[in-house]
């Protein structure tokens, strides 16, 4: 990471600190600066506004939950395993400043609001990557598809729209997570061909 690229994430952090602490229509761009150590006007030169900051901060986010899941995804363990961690990595990662802030609501509409591209752009990745764990299982033998007779596209778009459903349910991260783990543990049983 160049100099600039590590200025740049030293302001997106101090953003999502300071907007998770005050929420997004209280935190001025003064606000921002202030945590990150540097004059309003040198935050102007990364940003052209508090709209900007905050859709530099979703981005951030979500590059850095699907690198998370990315390395969970393909990693040597079994499929339920990486199944499981690769999703918790991403939904935990999303969910984690929302669920922490005080101002978790507002924090989740104005992401809706002014970051609606990027959080499509997340799920088409994160739906990329699904489709590849489940192809390179099933041409490994970890898994086989015919029971269920769901393709590679089907089955992660299924598997997508749950943990999407599961993150509503609003009753915090531990839980999200368990469900993530038995979803993950059910299609394990239903996939994972009989010896």
């Amino acid at each position: 990471m160049n100099d600039e690229d590590s200025k740049r994430r030293q302001l997106i952090d101090a953003a999502l600190a300071t907007v998770s602490r005050y929420g997004f229509r209280k935190t001025s761009m003064q606000d921002i600066a202030d945590a990150a150590g540097v004059s309003r006007a040198a935050l102007y030169l990364h940003f052209g506004n508090k709209e900007d900051v905050f859709r530099s901060v979703t981005a951030s986010l979500h590059a850095d939950a699907l690198a998370q899941a990315r390395r969970a995804f393909f990693d040597n363990a079994p499929f339920v395993a990486r199944l499981r961690n690769g999703l918790c990595a991403f939904m935990l990662g999303m969910m984690a400043p929302i669920h922490s802030s005080p101002h978790g609501q507002e924090l989740f509409d104005a992401n809706m609001a002014l970051a609606a591209d990027i959080n499509a752009d997340g799920k088409r990745q994160l739906l990329a990557l699904l489709v590849e764990l489940i192809e390179k299982a099933e041409a490994s033998g970890d898994i086989v598809l015919h029971p269920v007779a769901a393709s590679p596209a089907t089955l992660a778009d299924m598997i997508f729209a749950g943990v999407s459903g599961m993150k509503y349910a609003g009753d915090g991260l531990e839980a999200l997570e368990r469900r993530i783990t038995l979803l993950a543990d059910i299609l394990g049983a239903a996939l994972t061909p009989s010896t």
